[in-house]
């Protein structure tokens, strides 16, 4: 889930299987465990993209499925 382009499959794997997205839970997460100095910054650029951005993309890709399943378009 660190790739917007492995999220992008997800969802479109999910609505041919399912149709549109009524409730999405994005609970994908690291989590990394070295002192400051020794965290290489491959290792926290992971742990952002994955904590933090994965949320950001899975929830603009299926907002629009979510409003319209509500009634709120």
């Amino acid at each position: 889930m660190a790739e917007p382009e492995a999220i992008d499959d997800l969802v479109a794997c999910t609505r041919e299987a399912f149709g549109a997205l009524g409730v999405v839970a994005p609970n994908a997460r690291i989590q990394v465990v070295a002192p400051f100095e020794e965290l290489p910054p491959e290792k926290l650029d992971a742990l952002i993209r994955i904590n933090r951005l994965s949320a950001f993309h899975l929830a603009r890709l299926t907002f629009a499925d979510m409003k319209r399943r509500a009634g709120t378009d």
